[in-house]
Order: structure tokens, then C-alpha cells, then sequence
């Protein structure tokens, strides 16, 4: 797997792919990458958000606003609650009812994630 930074106009995406806890750890010794993932605003969870990925060393270099588990069904090796803690929180439009505010969406609960991103580096989290 990769360790992936998507970044346009300010906004930042980081994605690791099934990278398990050991491989984010390495990733994280590089001063590049640290410097690198610094500002992102969305996490993509690693290996479907499952606990084998989790790593609380990976936010001591970011604070994501929202981190995403992309994932077919519940599990008890789910992170979730974890990334949960970890995330700032943002406003997520639903096109279906009321925005709310989330920490982690899952494909599971909330189906497809856009992101409207503007010129100015803000951007807008859609839940379809």
C-alpha cells in the first residue's frame, strides 16, 4: 500500500491504503513525510478503519477535521470510536436531511462522501 497526499487549492487528503500499524509507524520516522501530512483536513482511515491500522503516533502530526472508514459492515476490530476521538469535527451536508456535524463517516452509515472544494482552501464535506 501507499501513503498518499491529495492536496488542491489548501485542501489537504491523506490516505495509507492497508498499511497496518507498523508501516504508518516507519512512514511517520521521516521528517519529510511528518512535514508532508502536516494540515490535513480529511483522513481516509487505513485498511477500512480497522483497529490493526490504528496508530495514535499519526495524530501527533495531524488533526483532520474528518476522517472517513470506507467499509461494507460493522466489526468489533473496528477503530472507529478511536479516529472518533480524534477528529475536530465538521459540518457535513446531507442531501437527504438536516446538515450535522460528524467526526467519522463510514461509506457504511452514510454512503458516498463528495467534497466541494473552493479557491480559498475552505471546502464543503457532502454526505449522498
Amino acid at each position: 500500500s501507499f501513503l498518499t497526499v491529495m492536496e488542491y487549492n489548501g485542501f489537504k487528503l491523506l490516505t495509507m491504503g492497508d498499511l497496518e500499524d507498523d508501516a504508518i509507524e516507519q512512514f511517520l520516522e521521516k521528517s519529510y513525510i511528518q512535514s508532508r501530512i502536516s494540515g490535513t483536513d480529511v483522513l481516509i482511515a487505513p485498511h477500512h478503519g480497522l483497529d490493526s491500522s490504528y496508530t495514535s503516533e499519526l495524530f501527533e502530526y495531524i488533526s483532520p477535521d474528518l476522517i472517513a472508514i470506507s467499509d461494507a459492515g460493522g466489526t468489533d476490530a473496528s477503530a472507529s470510536s478511536k479516529y472518533s476521538d480524534q477528529a475536530e469535527g465538521k459540518t457535513v451536508e446531507r442531501r437527504d436531511g438536516p446538515d450535522k456535524e460528524k467526526y467519522v463517516i463510514s461509506t457504511r452509515d452514510n454512503g458516498v462522501l463528495q467534497f466541494k472544494i473552493y479557491s480559498d482552501g475552505s471546502y464543503k464535506a457532502i454526505i449522498d
